[in-house]
């Protein structure tokens, strides 16, 4: 039986995931509904080298991203670290200690960092849902299932190094506060 790629495109896009996908140059929007969908339907008229194809498209973005996420966690760590030495030091300074013409900015500058920390920890919650559903696809085809464990190593490092931000940040917040005794509440 021969199969026309052209009548497959057009058969896997109306498959109910990719109702608005209409171009070839987002394979992102390939779902994994999508690709069950072509999978296991009885009717499908796709090849498993079209599907395979069609994976791959899948799994190179998701490549793409878990490098990405590689770099930035090398980069992020590093910042972090300067961050991190940066603001102890200041913290500790004698510009923090018992200065009574700063204690607003001090107060001010404690409850930045506090925001900071609060905005962190909804996004290690959407990473550990992002973790969550890339782990899901492994097992899929091969492809997927490298990008899916990149992505997943490298999201889990990325959500290790935001729990270190945030247990700095306490920390930071906490000496800072017990520097400035007339503090009560930032």
């Amino acid at each position: 039986m021969s199969i026309n790629k052209y009548s497959f495109r057009k058969r896997l896009l109306s498959a109910p995931a990719l109702k608005k996908c209409n171009s070839d140059k987002s394979p992102s929007v390939l779902t994994r509904s999508a690709l069950r969908y072509v999978l296991f339907n009885p009717t499908s008229t796709g090849t498993a080298s079209h599907v395979r194809k069609l994976v791959r498209k899948v799994a190179q973005p998701m490549i793409n991203y878990g490098d990405f996420l590689c770099k930035t966690n090398k980069n992020y760590d590093s910042l972090w670290i300067v961050f991190e030495d940066s603001i102890s030091n200041l913290v500790i300074s004698p510009l923090f200690r018992n200065n009574s013409e700063n204690t607003n900015e001090i107060s001010t500058f404690l409850a930045v960092l506090e925001e900071l920390k609060a905005s962190i920890i909804p996004a290690i919650i959407g990473l550990n849902s992002m973790v969550s559903a890339v782990i899901s696809l492994k097992g899929m085809e091969s492809s997927i299932t490298r990008a899916s464990s990149l992505i997943e190593l490298e999201s889990k490092a990325f959500v290790g190094l935001l729990n270190k931000s945030v247990s700095t940040l306490d920390r930071i917040v906490l000496i800072g506060k017990t520097q400035i005794p007339v503090l009560i509440e930032v």
